[in-house]
C-alpha cells in the first residue's frame, strides 16, 4: 500500500475555515455539488421508528480540464485525454494531474514516487511551460504500521517537453468514480411513543455511492413533533406534515419554499442563511457565525 508521506495540516479552529478537502495529503478543490440523485422516497410514509422521509446524495463537482491541443492531449488518439483537476498547492490553485505521460513530463524520476504532477505557468500568459511533483509516496504496512522513509529530494520546476494550454473538459466516467466525495443527507423517525415522534436530519460527506451508511461524524439535528393530525415541522431540508386516518398515521415531507441553496468554496459546502459546513476526509463540522466563533457537530 503507498501513503502520502506528508499529511495536510488539520483545519484551523474559528474564522476563517480553509477553504480544501483533504485528499490523500493533497487538498482538492471543488466547485459545485450536482443535483440530487438518491432514491425518491414515495409519500405518504407510514410512521414509525426507522421510517425514512427524505434522502440526498449529491456528487462534489470539479473543474476538470484537458490539454487543448487534440494530438497531445490524446497522445495522437492512442489514448484517452490526459486529464488535469484544481488543487490548493501551497495556497495557490493549481491544475494537477495523476497520470504520467513520458511525452508531456518526460520519464518519471529515478528516486521517489510522487501522487501529482502540477502545472505552471510562471509568466501568467495562459500557456503552462513547467510543472512540479507533489504529494511524495511511500510504502505503509498496513499489519504494523511501519512507514517508509520519503527520498528526501526537495522537487523543482520542471520544463514540460513542450507548452499547451488548458480547455475545460467533461467529469470523467472511471470506476474511480467510485472514490469522489459525495454530500449524502437523510431525514428519518428516530423515536415514536403515543403522544411524539422524533425526526433526525443527518449529512454526511462519503465516498461510497448508493444507500447512504451514516456512521457518525457528521452533522445531525433532531426535532420532537407532536402526534396530531395535522401537525407540522421543519427540519433540514423539508417540512414534516403528519396524518391521521382511524388509527393510522402517515408523514409527508416536502421540500421548503425556500430551499437551501449550497455553493462550494475550494471543498467547503456553503448553505445559504449564514450556515456553512466545512468539509474533509474526516471530519464535517458546521459553524453559524451569528451564535459563535465555535464549530460545532
Amino acid at each position: 500500500m503507498l501513503a502520502a508521506s506528508s499529511i495536510a495540516p488539520a483545519m484551523a479552529q474559528g474564522v476563517p475555515f480553509p477553504c480544501a478537502e483533504l485528499d490523500r495529503g493533497e487538498p482538492r478543490i471543488f466547485s459545485d455539488l450536482a443535483a440530487n440523485s438518491a432514491e425518491r422516497v414515495e409519500m405518504p410514509v407510514a410512521v414509525r421508528r426507522g421510517a425514512i422521509l427524505a434522502r440526498q446524495e449529491r456528487l462534489f463537482l470539479s473543474e476538470w480540464m484537458t490539454v487543448a491541443d487534440t494530438a497531445l492531449a490524446t497522445a495522437s488518439g492512442t489514448t484517452s485525454p490526459i486529464l488535469f483537476r484544481p488543487y490548493r498547492i501551497a495556497g495557490a490553485k493549481r491544475f494537477c494531474t495523476m497520470t504520467q505521460r513520458d511525452d508531456i513530463f518526460g520519464p518519471p524520476p529515478a528516486a521517489g514516487n510522487y501522487l501529482l504532477k502540477c502545472l505552471v505557468d510562471a509568466d501568467g500568459d495562459g500557456q503552462f511551460e513547467a510543472f512540479r511533483r507533489h504529494g511524495e509516496l511511500v510504502s505503509y504496512n498496513l499489519r504494523t504500521g511501519e512507514r517508509g522513509s520519503p527520498s528526501g529530494i526537495v522537487q523543482q520546476d520542471q520544463p514540460l517537453q513542450a507548452p499547451f494550454a488548458l480547455v475545460p473538459t467533461s467529469m470523467p466516467k472511471t470506476p474511480m468514480m467510485g472514490f469522489e466525495p459525495r454530500l449524502q443527507s437523510r431525514l428519518d423517525i428516530i423515536k415514536m411513543d403515543k403522544a411524539e415522534i422524533t425526526l433526525r436530519w443527518r449529512t454526511q460527506v462519503s465516498t461510497e455511492p448508493g444507500k447512504a451508511k451514516f456512521r457518525g461524524g457528521g452533522f445531525e439535528e433532531r426535532h420532537v413533533m407532536p402526534l396530531q393530525d395535522g401537525a407540522r415541522a421543519a427540519l433540514g431540508e423539508y417540512t414534516v406534515e403528519l396524518h391521521q386516518t382511524g388509527r393510522k398515521w402517515t408523514a409527508t415531507a416536502s421540500p421548503d419554499e425556500q430551499q437551501a441553496e449550497y455553493r462550494v468554496c475550494d471543498g467547503s459546502v456553503l448553505q445559504a442563511g449564514g450556515l456553512f459546513w466545512i468539509v474533509s476526509a474526516l471530519h464535517l463540522a458546521s459553524y453559524d457565525p451569528d451564535k459563535s466563533n465555535k464549530p460545532v457537530q
